[in-house]
């Protein structure tokens, strides 16, 4: 199916046969391919083997030409972006979620699980032996270890941007004794806050669109593709040398003593705000602006907590202080007053005060950023560092 190629480049594609399953009416037989895109899309081509193709699938199931079952998995659902006209015989449709199942064991003895990490390259400051880390998290096992082209991998990142898979996160369901188990809720939360934690410490959003299941003699049972909402790889944060020691970002995120309590999911979002800020193929006053708005947005949030005066009746400067106070962020009265000139000319002139506009959006970015690391219970001193 040559016409997905218009999508973009891909990391991976399969193809297979099976069926359109409609709720209600009957199925209608297909052959597909399966491609994650690097933007973090699954894409699926269908041809029909005869029938026409009726809107409003509600899965894909199958198998491929390798003989391994495939689905779309029931209830996640796809979303047709293309048809073909006249007699509809071709569609495309983006998935949530793939799964290859290559046990016929429907209930897998899944022993151990790893997950793929996509543009996640360790700073400068992070203390790293053959780019590996070993964490314990609530009591379970985890290691982060590069894939066998990382070198490739890396230097394509670094050059040109992308998103690209670097490494892996493996841990263990139980061990050998069927000791310490953990459920796949729990193993989920501590992933995804792990990789929330990644992409703050080194600045670009690290995604996992992919994890494979093993047995225990280390046969693949499943591998489960996601949709993700990937970005290019930026370097920004490393090349300033502002990046943060990974692993101890990461236990920082469990364990750091948190200032003002604030949900994991809530900073989440904050921390994807500051990335927008730290991408390099935006304009420099569309970052500066996305690093002001961090800062509107946390500082107002705080506010409400504290306060039951709504937070558009306060300027933003009287809202800010109190944040900064409580985290133990000290800043000098000029170079409060040069982050709070700057976001005022971004926020209702979109643009920024002075022709320094590099040192303004640095200075927002370095605020922004160590106000998000002491959120999350890590010491950052980075705002010592803006300059007037």
């Amino acid at each position: 199916m040559d016409e997905l190629d218009e999508y973009g480049a891909f990391n991976r594609r399969y193809e297979g046969a099976g069926q359109l399953q409609y709720l209600p009416g009957p199925s209608i037989p297909i052959y597909f391919e399966v491609r994650q895109l690097t933007d973090g899309r699954l894409l699926v081509g269908c041809v029909s083997t005869g029938e026409t193709i009726r809107e409003n699938p509600h899965a894909i199931d199958g198998h491929l030409l390798t003989g391994e079952p495939f689905s779309t998995m029931w209830g996640r659902g796809i979303t047709e972006i293309s048809r073909g006209g006249g007699k509809l015989s071709k569609a495309h449709y983006l998935a949530n979620m793939t799964r290859v199942h290559y046990t016929q064991d429907l209930q897998s003895n899944n022993h151990s699980i790893r997950f793929a990490l996509h543009n996640f390259i360790p700073g400068p400051n992070s203390d790293v032996t053959d780019n590996r880390f070993s964490l314990t998290i609530r009591n379970h096992n985890f290691t982060i270890s590069p894939v066998k082209n990382y070198g490739e991998q890396e230097r394509r990142l670094l050059r040109y941007g992308g998103n690209f898979r670097t490494s892996w996160i493996k841990t263990k369901f139980s061990d050998g004794s069927g000791e310490n188990c953990i459920t796949w809720a729990d193993l989920d939360d501590i992933v995804f806050g792990m990789i929330d934690a990644i992409s703050l410490a080194i600045g670009t959003l690290v995604t996992c669109p992919q994890r494979i299941t093993f047995d225990p003699i280390g046969e693949r049972n499943d591998v489960e593709h996601y949709s993700s909402d990937a970005k290019p790889f930026s370097a920004f944060i490393p090349a300033q040398r502002w990046d943060t020691p990974v692993k101890e970002t990461v236990d920082a995120w469990f364990t750091g003593e948190r200032p003002i309590q604030f949900e994991d999911k809530e900073l989440a979002v904050w921390i994807r705000q500051h990335l927008d800020a730290c991408a390099m193929e935006l304009y420099l006053e569309t970052r500066a602006l996305s690093a002001a708005t961090l800062l509107d947005v946390v500082a107002g949030r705080y506010w409400t907590k504290c306060s039951s005066k709504l937070p558009k009746d306060i300027a933003f400067k009287r809202k800010l202080t109190p944040l900064l106070r409580d985290i133990g962020v000290s800043l000098s009265e000029p170079h409060l007053n040069s982050i709070i000139e700057a976001r005022n000319s971004l926020v209702h002139a979109g643009k920024v005060v002075t022709s320094e506009q590099d040192r303004e959006y640095k200075n927002l970015v370095r605020l922004g950023r160590s106000i998000l690391l002491r959120l999350v219970g890590f010491p950052s001193t980075l705002h010592e560092t803006i300059e007037a």
